[in-house]
């Protein structure tokens, strides 16, 4: 999914979300598609479990000049024994 703010709708990360649950995933986003507060929506939420719990996260910050930057995320787990 684009990281662009503005290219998806809601309904279309939900989703996402359901395809990735109970599946092996590497999931690849930046900070720029509000990912984590969606994470965190779905987390306190009582309509579904949260599909990411348990993937490993990894972060690096980019910088694009003085006036931008943006944190890429990537998100992984493993259903395999």
């Amino acid at each position: 999914m684009s990281t662009e703010v503005g290219v998806y709708e809601l309904c279309d990360y939900l989703d996402m979300l359901t395809v990735l649950d109970g599946q092996s995933y590497v999931y690849f986003s930046s900070s720029r598609s509000q990912i984590i507060e969606l994470i965190d929506w779905v987390t306190t939420s009582t309509l579904t479990e949260n599909p990411f719990a348990g993937a490993e996260r990894k972060e690096v910050s980019a910088t694009i000049n003085h006036n931008s930057h943006y944190t890429d995320i990537m998100m992984f787990k493993s259903t395999l024994c």
